[in-house]
């Protein structure tokens, strides 16, 4: 959680438990916020209204209490191993470690792939637009605009095998 807090997002604890072993939990874990006692319509509220206020929001889960939730949250995230079928169906992504690392690690990931793909998308259209340009202006051969374009392509392809690299999300594979 710390290392969700460094990046400036907000953890938030949606519990069906009593407050006094939810306070016990945050404080141990450095949740910054708790809501105890929930019942699964509860915890769609709250994240209906995080939303409304312009957040988006993630859910972590495992209980058939948290399916809903799961389903309303931007996107929803299942602890695989001990999750219940019903979180399971309804989860965008489901960790097939229960440790919240595995969540933080395929979030750095999910931020670097979509970085990538900008920076694929402006090295295959800037490259094209490139060509069409030069094409108005003066005749290009054939074998130039092909070489052009598979030369961007591999340089593409390239570019997204960064992410099987260890620090892809930010800290060496074990």
């Amino acid at each position: 959680l710390a290392s969700l807090h460094s990046s400036g997002l907000h953890s938030l604890m949606l519990t069906g438990d009593r407050k006094e072993a939810a306070q016990a939990v945050a404080s141990i874990t450095g949740v910054q916020e708790f809501h105890a006692a929930l019942l699964p319509g509860d915890k769609t509220s709250i994240i209906e209204k995080l939303q409304h206020d312009g957040h988006k929001v993630a859910m972590v889960g495992d209980g058939v209490n948290d399916a809903p939730a799961l389903t309303l949250a931007n996107v929803g995230v299942a602890m695989g191993l001990r999750g219940s079928d019903a979180a399971l169906q309804q989860a965008d992504l489901v960790l097939s470690r229960d440790r919240l690392e595995a969540f933080i690690d395929a979030w750095r990931l999910s931020r670097n792939a979509v970085r990538i793909m900008r920076q694929n998308l402006v090295i295959s259209l800037g490259t094209a637009a490139t060509m069409v340009l030069i094409s108005i202006l003066r005749e290009i051969p054939l074998w130039l605009g092909v070489l052009t374009h598979e030369g961007s392509t591999a340089i593409v392809v390239l570019n997204s095998l960064r992410l099987l690299l260890p620090n892809a999300i930010g800290r060496p594979r074990s």
